[in-house]
């Protein structure tokens, strides 16, 4: 299996991606995913560097010259502290990302953005102290009737 295809693929099966969702994505036919992913056809310059930019890896890496997928940061990224850095190159943010680049085309200034990020911060971590009550809460209760279990059987004897 040549590089290029079996690197696109893991990449696109790697996001849950479908060969018609990453088509649409890219504005380019199913077939055309599909003829790249068996070496029939190869992208043009402009649908690799689609790919590398929607898949935030190289076109080196999608070529075979490196094995490194990460991109180097940007030169805009440069001043940002490592942990803003970070949070930019790490593919399973890529998402949020997008999300906040439609917003931000869309005309909300930076301000609002960052209201609406901290609410969603606000929410997820309301979400997982809820999730983590109930988890717990969960094991009391398993204890609790494993308790209570046990001084029944003291009470009986032994017996159930």
């Amino acid at each position: 299996m040549g590089i290029f295809r079996q690197r696109m693929k893991e990449l696109r099966e790697s996001r849950g991606l479908t060969q018609q969702a990453l088509g649409e994505a890219l504005n380019i036919g199913k077939s055309a995913i599909a003829l790249y992913e068996t070496e029939k056809r190869h992208p043009d310059p402009d649908t690799l560097k689609r790919l590398a930019v929607f898949f935030n890896c190289s076109v080196d890496y999608l070529l075979g010259l490196t094995d490194e997928p990460q991109r180097q940061p940007p030169d805009h990224l440069a001043d940002l502290p490592p942990e803003i850095t970070s949070f930019v190159l790490d593919r399973k943010n890529h998402k949020l990302i997008r999300l906040i680049q439609i917003i931000k085309a869309q005309g909300y200034s930076n301000e609002v953005i960052e209201e609406w990020l901290v609410s969603l911060s606000n929410t997820l971590s309301l979400i997982h102290h809820t999730y983590q009550m109930k988890k717990n809460s969960g094991a009391a209760d398993k204890l609790l009737v494993h308790e209570l279990k046990e001084k029944y059987k003291d009470r009986r004897g032994g017996k159930e």
